[in-house]
């Protein structure tokens, strides 16, 4: 006699870990969900940090340039001195 296909008894369906499961699927797509927006806030994160690192070492750059940079307290006394010298 010939089996009937129809007849047997199919379990994966009525398995809770089948991935056809509807509770599966949704599941999977809440997960992924949840892991996609993860992984933008994370790389949000890291675009701030590296734009407050960079504002960071542009603001020491400044500053050490700054301190760095000779301060004549007497310029204009120089200028008008070189002018007096040069011009009688």
């Amino acid at each position: 006699s010939i089996p009937n296909m129809s007849s047997r008894l199919i379990l994966l369906p009525k398995k809770s870990y089948t991935p056809w499961n509807p509770k599966n699927v949704a599941r999977v797509e809440r997960d992924e969900q949840l892991a996609a927006e993860k992984a933008e806030k994370e790389r949000e994160d890291l675009a701030k940090r590296e734009s407050g690192i960079s504002a960071l070492q542009t603001q020491q750059a400044k500053q050490n340039h700054m301190k760095n940079k000779h301060v004549n307290l007497f310029e204009q006394e120089e200028e008008d001195a070189m002018h007096k010298l040069l011009h009688g």
